[in-house]
């Protein structure tokens, strides 16, 4: 049987990368949420124009599910990176575990 061998730096290293990376993605969250095409008003008429709510209702719709999209695209990316992260210390704490009783028989 071949054994497994797992570089704990670079898990840890892809752990922290994903971390930043859901962290970059956050950021963004706001700009898409908070600039919701269709619904906002100009004169007292819809940004897409009296002739085309509609449009301006489905492109609202559309950056909505957008702005949840990335939040769940973030919170995913957040929670591997995290389990990466952990994995990588149980890798190397099961390491020095089997070491140490190597080293005593």
């Amino acid at each position: 049987m071949a054994g497994l061998n797992v570089n704990t730096a670079d898990l840890t290293q892809l752990g922290n990368e994903m971390q930043s990376s859901a962290r970059d993605v956050e950021g963004v969250i706001k700009s898409v949420t908070d600039n919701l095409f269709g619904l906002g008003t100009h004169n007292g008429e819809r940004e897409s124009g009296r002739a085309y709510q509609q449009q301006g209702k489905g492109a609202h719709d559309a950056l909505e599910k957008v702005g949840i999209w990335l939040q769940h695209w973030s919170a995913a990316t957040k929670a591997t990176g995290a389990a990466l992260g952990k994995s990588a210390f149980e890798y190397e704490y099961t390491d020095d575990v089997n070491a140490k009783e190597t080293n005593q028989t």
